[in-house]
C-alpha cells in the first residue's frame, strides 16, 4: 500500500512541478514584486521554489532507502507547502496565491477550483503519509 501511495505522489509531484515550471517560464504576467509571505523572494521565484519543492518531494518518494525516510520526506513536502498556505490565511493576505495558476489555465479551472485543487494536493501529501508513517512505526506495514 505504501509503495502505491509513494508512486502516486511521485507522479503527482512530477506532473505538477514540471507543469508549473513549464507554464511559469512561458508566462510574462507573473509579477516580479515581492511575495507576501516569502518577502525576500519575488512572486516568480516563490513559484519556482514551490515547484522545486514538489519535484524534491517526488524524488524523495521514489528514492532508494527505507520506507520511513521516504514517507517522512513526503510528509515534510506537504508540511512546507501547507505552512505557506496557512501563513497566507493567518495574515489575511487577500490576493489569491499564484500557485497552480499555470496548470489551472491549461485545464481551464476557475479560482475556486484552483484553490480546492491546491488544498487537495496538500492534504494528499500530509494525511496519508502521516498515517502510513504511523502504521510503519507500529509495524503494521509489510516490508516491501
Amino acid at each position: 500500500m505504501a509503495r502505491l501511495y509513494l508512486g502516486c505522489v511521485a507522479l503527482m509531484g512530477l506532473a505538477i512541478g514540471l507543469g508549473e515550471l513549464i507554464t511559469l517560464f512561458g508566462e510574462r504576467q507573473i509579477a516580479h514584486r515581492p511575495d507576501p509571505v516569502l518577502f525576500f523572494l519575488s512572486e516568480r521565484n516563490a513559484l519556482v521554489a514551490g515547484a522545486l519543492v514538489l519535484l524534491v518531494g517526488a524524488s524523495l518518494a521514489v528514492s532508494p532507502g527505507n520506507l520511513e525516510k521516504r514517507l517522512a520526506g513526503v510528509l515534510m513536502t506537504g508540511v512546507l507547502l501547507g505552512a505557506y498556505q496557512l501563513t497566507r490565511l493567518f495574515f489575511g493576505i487577500a490576493e489569491p496565491c499564484q500557485c497552480l495558476r499555470g496548470i489551472a489555465n491549461v485545464v481551464k479551472l476557475g479560482t475556486t477550483q484552483t484553490l480546492v485543487l491546491k488544498y487537495v494536493v496538500i492534504i494528499a501529501l500530509v494525511v496519508p503519509s502521516a498515517g502510513l508513517l504511523r502504521w510503519n512505526r507500529r509495524g503494521l506495514l509489510r516490508a516491501s
